[in-house]
């Protein structure tokens, strides 16, 4: 029986999907990419739903011997367009950086330059306010300056410092005392202002409460606006904690004071909407009203009487009135694009919009411990989100499976997926995530997407491209096609790390190639690269570092019998806590508790991750210099 009554909207959408489907399996069938024959009114039985699992993976098959051809050749990672991410106020208009250090100025009217000084260039990005997009590998992941002592000098000013991947905000005052502020959910971005001697600070999120998982979907990660009140004694007072996924805002990835001193905007990453709030003195006062901003958003700030938005989802800049007599319909979208990184194919596109936006489950609710969301709640960016997860599962001992969220980014390569490597293809994976996101909402998984009625942003992303009803094979397709073109970030061109020696691969490669191997694709033995071919794919990034055999190497709880597969240690450096149950709070630390305990009659050495520390020994500090500026780079 249904959970709720099926609109008939809703029948529609599902009598289209499985249309869609019977149709979509029928084609497959016909150009000899099926596996059995399928009847024109086959519904999503077993067996249907297993032939266009085969149909994904045999896609995955395709798309992976392209990426092999493109490993081997050195020819360019695809792109996904400009990735315009973080905003700076101009005259007139913005300043735009986009994820890989390029400068735009859009200007209000819509005119986007290029910035060629390499000069004014680096004086924006030594901007406290730029510095997260230019260098997140520091983990000083958002910074206001706060003026409180009110002379306009540095030395007087409040840092006020968002830490996502520690899930905190640390305040620096002028005399260097701190004061933290911890939260159990997921922390997106911050907005701070100093008045009447009382700092007061906006802070948005995830609702502060464990991630829920025992119901079969995901609970409380609903989206929250926090008010915190600092005196000038450093006591920390939360004024109020408001539910935004109620209110329409999922994954509020931006959050700005407007020009009226009570008034606020928060924008929702996952479905584009925005709020604008009045902050009372003690209360939420009230919203005064949302409408429409860009979907994908990671920044957003104003400039006079105007709301600007940053979207690398929609490769664009939003303008919108927000004046007192303004028309609250009146948006204008400006593209900024980049020749040198072109916009990925269509599917690949619509499968990014369902992976960071509500469109994946739009009949998610905040009843309960239900929660709206989208991928971003656990994986910011396509990366970590810092936490150390309830799975909901019990180990052979009794004991409560967790386990650290793992990136999203460079996915395509490291399969059998996820920590018990039960999944062992992409297509699989997507299939089974389509069902989990819709889980204990009244949509059935094989509901076509209405875009119209159910997520009209979609068209910011990818126009009329699948018209206006999107079938779930083509979801899942563009799903698969993402993850295969979401390559991983490249190195810094400069000297953020170290460059590693030949005697810092040689400790590598004694202690840790055994498992963490340099491998094209983690489940195949066979694309091990030779030194040569792994010099240029370590610089760019396309080698995994893992295996796909699981191991026991101390961590418990066991995530599975046999330990855990081991992992892929590419962009590690950019991974907090560390080990399935987060036992690691970053690299250092984990080379600090790592042992060696040496092979008896023959026997390769064991290498423990974690356990007692009287197990083996520890590695010596000129060893665990020399993995740190290897790991850092992988």
């Amino acid at each position: 029986m249904d959970p709720a009554p099926r609109s008939p909207t809703r029948l529609t959408a599902i009598a289209l999907g499985l249309a869609a489907l019977t149709a979509a399996l029928m084609v497959a069938v016909g150009s000899g990419g099926g596996h059995g024959v399928v009847g024109a009114t086959q519904t999503p039985t077993d067996m249907s739903v297993l032939t266009v699992v085969a149909q994904l993976e045999a896609e995955e098959q395709r798309l992976r011997r392209v990426m092999e051809a493109r490993l081997l050749t050195g020819a360019p990672a695809p792109t996904l367009g400009s990735d315009p991410v973080q905003l700076g106020a101009v005259k007139d208009g913005v300043f735009v950086l986009t994820r890989t250090g390029e400068g735009f100025v859009a200007s209000l009217d819509g005119h986007v330059t290029p910035v060629a000084s390499d000069a004014d260039l680096a004086a924006v990005r030594a901007s406290p306010r730029l510095l997260a997009a230019w260098r997140p590998q520091v983990g000083r992941d958002a910074i206001v300056v706060v003026d409180t002592g009110g002379s306009g000098r540095d030395e007087d000013a409040t840092v006020v410092e968002l830490q996502r991947l520690e899930r905190r905000v640390v305040i620096t005052r002028p005399d260097e005392t701190r004061t933290i502020a911890t939260f159990e959910g997921a922390l997106f971005s911050l907005a701070a202002r100093h008045d009447d001697g009382v700092l007061t600070m906006l802070v948005v999120g995830l609702e502060d409460e464990p991630l829920e998982r025992s119901g079969g979907s995901f609970g409380h990660i609903d989206s929250y606006l926090y008010c915190l009140d600092v005196d000038n004694v450093g006591l920390v007072r939360r004024r109020f904690a408001l539910n935004l996924s109620e209110l329409g805002i999922v994954v509020p990835k931006a959050v700005v004071f407007g020009g009226n001193a009570n008034e606020a905007f928060v924008v929702g990453a996952g479905n584009g909407r925005v709020a604008r709030l009045t902050i009372a003195a003690n209360v939420t006062d009230r919203m005064l009203e949302t409408f429409d901003g860009l979907v994908g958003a990671s920044d957003a700030i104003v400039v006079g009487i105007t709301l600007a938005i940053t979207s690398p989802l929609v490769d664009a800049v939003a303008f919108i009135d927000v004046g007192p007599s303004r028309d609250s319909g009146l948006r204008r979208v400006v593209p900024i694009v980049d020749p040198r990184r072109p916009s990925a194919s269509s599917l690949s596109r619509l499968g990014e919009t369902l992976v960071f936006s509500t469109a994946l489950a739009p009949e998610q609710s905040s009843d309960g411990p239900l929660s709206r969301f989208t991928c971003e709640a656990c994986h910011n960016d396509g990366g970590v989100d810092g936490r150390v997860h309830h799975t909901g599962r019990i180990d052979g001992e009794g004991h409560d499976v967790v386990a650290s969220t793992k990136p999203l980014r460079g996915l395509f390569q490291n399969a059998p997926l996820f920590s018990r490597a039960f999944d062992d293809t992409v297509g699989g994976m997507v299939h089974a995530e389509v069902n989990v996101a819709n889980a204990n909402s009244p949509r059935s998984p094989w509901t076509s997407l209405v875009v119209s009625l159910e997520a009209p942003f979609v068209r910011d992303v990818v126009g009329d491209a699948f018209g206006d009803v999107i079938d779930p094979v083509t979801q899942r397709r563009g799903m698969l096609q993402f993850f295969a073109d979401d390559a991983p970030r490249p190195l810094p061109d400069d000297d953020t790390f170290l460059t590693p020696t030949a005697a810092d691969w040689a400790v590598f490669d004694g202690r840790c190639l055994g498992c963490h191997q340099a491998r094209r694709f983690t489940n195949d033995a066979t694309s091990v690269s030779t030194s040569v071919l792994r010099d240029r794919l370590w610089r760019s990034r396309s080698l995994v570092w893992a295996s796909d055999t699981r191991t026991d190497v101390g961590v418990r709880p066991l995530v599975r019998d046999g330990g855990a597969r081991v992992s892929s240690l590419r962009g590690i450096v950019d991974k907090r806590p560390l080990l399935t149950n987060g036992s690691a709070r970053d690299l250092p630390q984990l080379l600090e508790r790592l042992r060696v305990e040496d092979g008896h009659d023959g026997a390769p050495a064991m290498v423990w991750h974690d356990g007692p520390l009287d197990r083996g020994q520890p590695l010596n500090d000129d060893e665990q210099r020399a993995l740190l500026r290897v790991l850092q780079t992988l």
